[in-house]
């Protein structure tokens, strides 16, 4: 039965996990969003310029060892996601305008933008469109070189735990907390909710990067159109 495949043995539970880390990265960066009563619809289009970026990183850059190539990637597919969510939270923030549209619209550019470069300038011209493999530095360990799971599952994890805390004991948790309640009250009691709001967009996009940096650096260890399969949107359920 699937179920005794997916939970009751080794290999299904590692391989489980594999398929899991994604959606648990992705899943933070669109739950911190909806705590501050904001609707990051956009992670799916974050996720798409984190792998993709993080995809050319990997095969572009050379002579790195392992550790740091890796590292740099994942920073990279962070620092494209963040920027990219920084488009949304500047209109929310300045504009007000409405989050879902903005989001939704440059979910659009995003895939269309890094699938015709994929099947253009930078593909290698196989039958599928996909970039150049990446390299063996930047490929994240397996915790068994039979299944999926690796070690960005401590990442995930790492995340979680970071995350928990800046919610649930600092200063800034708090606030997020407060604008999600009511942002019009957290303003005029000085908390800079528009600033607030540009931090929480550009966090989540990182997270959002990272989340698709994994699926090239774990994953499939090259980016292909298909290789997001709605993650950004799955975050969302």
């Amino acid at each position: 039965m699937p179920e005794r495949t997916a939970f009751f043995s080794l290999g299904g539970i590692l391989n489980t996990l594999g398929y899991t880390t994604p959606i648990i990265i992705t899943g933070i960066a669109t739950a911190l969003s909806i705590r501050a009563n904001m609707y990051n619809m956009g992670i799916e289009g974050q996720v798409f310029l984190g792998a993709f970026t993080s995809a050319l990183a990997g095969y572009m850059i050379k002579g790195l060892p392992p550790v740091l190539h890796v590292t740099l990637c994942l920073l990279i597919g962070a620092a494209f996601g963040a920027l990219y969510a920084l488009i949304p939270g500047l209109l929310k923030a300045k504009l007000r305008v409405n989050e879902v549209v903005t989001t939704v619209m440059l979910n659009s550019i995003a895939t269309q933008v890094t699938g015709f470069l994929t099947q253009s300038y930078l593909g290698t011209g196989d039958a599928y469109a996909h970039t150049e493999f990446i390299e063996q530095s930047a490929r994240l360990a397996k915790l068994n070189s039979k299944y999926r799971c690796t070690t960005a599952l401590f990442i995930a994890l790492a995340i979680w735990l970071v995350l928990y805390f800046v919610l649930k004991k600092t200063k800034f948790g708090y606030e997020i907390d407060c604008i999600g309640k009511q942002w019009e009250f957290a303003d005029a009691v000085g908390m800079h909710v528009s600033r607030k709001i540009v931090v929480i967009f550009v966090i989540g996009g990182a997270l959002a990067g990272i989340g698709g940096a994994y699926l090239t650096t774990c994953y499939s260890s090259t980016y292909t159109d298909g290789i997001v399969a709605g993650r950004g949107f799955i975050a969302l359920a």
